[in-house]
């Protein structure tokens, strides 16, 4: 783990994401042992390069791992600057992953918008999900403005779980 922090951190200042990629061409990272202390260190390369860390995260990650790490990393990039992470979310392919990453994506900024967090959540496919996600979204909404959070329920149709 050490060694794997050093090469990575080192790459990604002396070139970047891609340096990084570089440095573990030759590693076999479908071996758990490997790729555990590499995504540990995913988080590192997200304020710096954000859209090319998780396009390679999507590329080595399996896809159980994928509906698990992409969308903690697209909350982290979230915290920063979620206008840019929602942007990548909404080019995302419809999958289990981005209705996961969606619904950890409108968590994340849901404070901060809560309508806006509402109508993402209101795209997730999975309707288990969906559901979960936007009554946390709408509840949130409604402490800032109840009357506009039921009117775009109304408008809108969503079934949300009632406190």
């Amino acid at each position: 783990k050490p060694l794997f922090k050093m090469i990575f951190n080192s790459s990604l200042l002396q070139g970047g994401i891609e340096e990084v990629k570089t440095h573990f061409e030759g590693f076999d990272l479908s071996d758990p042992s490997l790729l555990a202390p590499l995504s540990a260190n995913f988080s590192a390369a997200m304020g710096s390069e954000p859209e090319a860390t998780l396009e390679w995260a999507m590329e080595i990650y399996d896809i159980e791992l994928q509906s698990s790490e992409i969308p903690n990393l697209i909350s982290s990039w979230a915290r920063n600057d979620y206008n840019a992470a929602g942007k990548w979310l909404g080019e995302m392919e419809s999958s289990f992953t981005k209705d996961r990453s969606i619904e950890v994506f409108s968590r994340t900024v849901a404070p901060v918008d809560p309508e806006g967090a509402a109508i993402w959540s209101a795209q997730i496919s999975d309707p288990v999900i969906r559901k979960n996600s936007l009554s946390r979204a709408i509840a949130q909404w409604r402490q800032k403005d109840r009357a506009a959070a039921n009117a775009w329920l109304t408008e809108t149709g969503s079934e949300v779980d009632e406190p």
